[in-house]
């Protein structure tokens, strides 16, 4: 857990960002259970969905160092 202290705006941007990381983690988590198991059958699906949500978590990252960067300007 995070506690976040600031503008509203970051804090929901921050939001987005655990939320997109827990989205790759689940997906890296399943693929993950699918190679212990032996099970290839899903693979190139997985690579693909994982490929998707690591951009999702970038671009998420790329709008919180954005808003962190003006919030920080305004209280200096």
């Amino acid at each position: 857990m995070v506690v976040l202290e600031g503008p509203a705006s970051v804090a929901a941007v921050a939001e987005r960002v655990a939320n997109a990381s827990a989205d790759l983690s689940y997906v890296m988590r399943g693929m993950a259970e699918d190679a212990r198991a032996g099970d290839t059958s899903r693979r190139a699906e997985g690579s693909a969905l994982a490929a998707e949500r690591e951009r999702a978590l970038y671009e998420v990252v790329r709008e919180f160092r954005l808003v962190a960067r003006a919030a920080i300007g305004q209280a200096v």
